[in-house]
Order: C-alpha cells, then structure tokens, then sequence
C-alpha cells in the first residue's frame, strides 16, 4: 500500500499544472454513477489517475478514475471522477489526498457529491439532498495520521463544515428553476457492506436524513484547509426495513437518472460561483 506525504499531494499539483497552468475557479468530486457530469465541460485536458503514478488505483465500478479539467458557465472547473475509500483499504489520509491537492493549486470552492441511502423516509429516490451537517461514524479522521506526521495534534471546528452561503445560494437556484430539493444531515459508515435495519434505525434517531461511505472525512481535510464545501447528495436507494435488497448496481442505475436534474443545478451554481 502506498504512504502518502505531504510531498505527494504537491507532486499531485505538479502533474495538474504541467497540463493546465491556469486559475480553477472549482473543484468537484464525483460520486458513484455522476461520471456523465463531465459531458457538460468544455474539455480542456485529461489526466487519468493511473498516469500520475502518485494515486492508487480506483476499484469501484462507476468512479473512472481521472482529472477533467474544462470550462462551464465560464468557469474553470477540475472534476475528480473517481474517488478512494476507506473500505478499499486505504488510510484516511490516502482518502484524502485529492482534497489536500487543492491547496497547492490554490483551489478555494469545493463541490463534494456522493451516492446515498435514504434514511429519511420523505427523502425519495431520485432526489437531491443539500448537506447541512454531517456525522462521521468511520472511526477515523484524516487529521490522525496528518498529525502523526506533522508532530503536531491539528484541532479545528466542525461547527459549519458546510459554506452557509453556498447552501443558500444552491437553495435558492432550485427554487428559481422549480425543482425539489432536500436539506438535512448526512451520515458516513466505514462500508464496504451496507447497514443493517438495526443500524439505519438507530441513525434515524441519531438525526440523520442519508448514509453512504465517503464524503465525511473529505469535508474535515477541506476544513482543514480552509476550502470552502457545498454537499450534495445524490440519493440513489432507499435504506432499512421493506427497501428491499440494496445493490451496487441500483445504485449507479438511479445516479444516472438523477444527472439532468443535478447537472442543472450544479451548472447554474458554479456560473454564480465569485
């Protein structure tokens, strides 16, 4: 398993800015099945992970494993499309890395989605949910072996790890083009087996409207870092008790049907982007 730096997120930058030298106004991380994002850029370069020979290799079905650099609403924006897992093995700083890239190509706006489970049971299928806050049940945070290396213990607030602004605004972009949309709060396990009724029960007591296995321990490195994070959810199944027998494959079938209303959301939120 590869060990990971503070070297290797700045060699990660370096690779970026060979192919592309300008300002990135955003960047975004592409959940599972949400890769047909990409279509709507005007592609300026592509970099497949595999190319950097810095990264892992993606092993999930529906996370493509590549950097797309290209401009919308006239904007820059760098896609990750494929993301790192704890189930995969990975530590959570490895989990990371992608997030602690940004500060060296001095990114400021993040955009983090992910495929989710409704625990809420007035969220549906199909839907989008806006993060408000999240809980982060892995066991782990990125920062432990951050401070590790670093000899240095990194405390920082989680009190807003979501940009209030960006909340409003996407809210009120929806609003405008009259699509149902859900706020509320999200919940990351360790994976990589789905939750048992027990489980999602008692998440729903915890608070928490929708799960999934990534995104949490993101946010906390771009809290670190001071980048600002718009959530979304894109959900994806239902979760819990008569929701029948959750697949991966459902999973990305529903993702792709939510592309044109999330495309459009996201498009009009990044034109908006300061």
């Amino acid at each position: 398993m590869k060990v990971f730096t503070k070297n290797s997120a700045q060699k990660l930058a370096e690779v970026i800015r060979e192919k592309y030298s300008g300002k990135i106004d955003v960047a975004m991380v592409l959940g599972s099945g949400l890769g047909g994002f990409s279509e709507k850029l005007n592609v300026l370069c592509e970099i497949p992970y595999s190319q950097t020979k810095l990264l892992p290799n993606t092993t999930v079905v529906g996370h493509a494993g590549k950097f797309v650099i290209g401009k919308l609403q006239n904007k820059v924006v760098l896609l990750m499309c494929g993301r790192f897992h704890l189930y995969e093995g990975h530590s959570a700083l490895t989990c990371t890395i992608l997030i602690r890239m940004l500060q060296y190509l001095d990114v400021k706006n993040l955009i983090l989605t992910t495929s989710c489970g409704a625990i809420n049971k007035k969220i549906n299928p199909g839907e989008i949910m806006v993060i408000n806050d999240h809980m982060n049940l892995t066991g782990t945070s990125p920062l432990i072996e951050l401070s590790r290396q670093e000899n240095k213990n990194k405390f920082i607030s989680m009190l807003s790890p979501y940009d209030e602004e960006f909340i409003q605004k996407f809210n009120e972009i929806a609003k405008q083009n009259k699509i149902k949309i859900n706020n509320g709060t999200f919940l990351q396990v360790l994976g990589p087996q789905y939750e048992t009724c027990a489980e999602i029960e008692a998440y729903r007591t915890m608070g928490a409207d929708t799960v999934s296995m990534s995104t949490a321990i993101e946010t906390i490195m771009a809290n670190y870092l001071n980048i600002r994070v718009l959530g979304l959810c894109c959900i994806t199944n239902r979760t819990g008790k008569g929701a029948g027998v959750p697949t991966h494959r459902e999973v990305l079938e529903n993702a792709n049907k939510i592309i044109q209303t999330f495309s459009i959301l996201v498009s009009d939120f990044i034109k908006n982007l300061k």
